[in-house]
């Protein structure tokens, strides 16, 4: 999958890395909880697995997903993009007022 990433997208990422210098990743979620979400963990918080797969790279930060979902998507480019949405308590996002998502480069929000 080739990642790319809309300029609010960089924006938010830009203000989570001031907030969190640790540093963080970007989880893309496929469970029931939070459907298609793209959750941010810190470091260490979330404990990858040998399915797991590193999709992409966003001003040095890592997006994973799980190899099934990464193989039923297949090579399509998608954009990490945002929407004014408070999204999860489990995302280091939460509090920021929006949510990274993941979308086609021919869909707008």
């Amino acid at each position: 999958m080739a990642l790319q990433a809309s300029e609010k997208a960089r924006t938010l990422l830009k203000k989570l890395k001031e907030a969190h210098p640790q540093g963080f990743i970007l989880y893309h979620s496929c469970g029931c909880c939070e459907g298609g979400a793209v959750l941010v963990y810190a470091k260490g918080d979330f404990k990858l697995g040998e399915n797991d797969l590193c999709v992409g790279e966003v001003e040095g930060v890592y997006l994973y997903r799980h190899a099934t979902q990464e193989q039923a998507q297949g090579p399509m480019p998608l954009i990490l993009d945002v929407k004014p949405f408070e999204g999860s308590e489990f995302s280091l996002s939460y509090g920021f007022g929006e949510s990274f998502y993941l979308r086609p480069p021919t869909q707008e929000l």
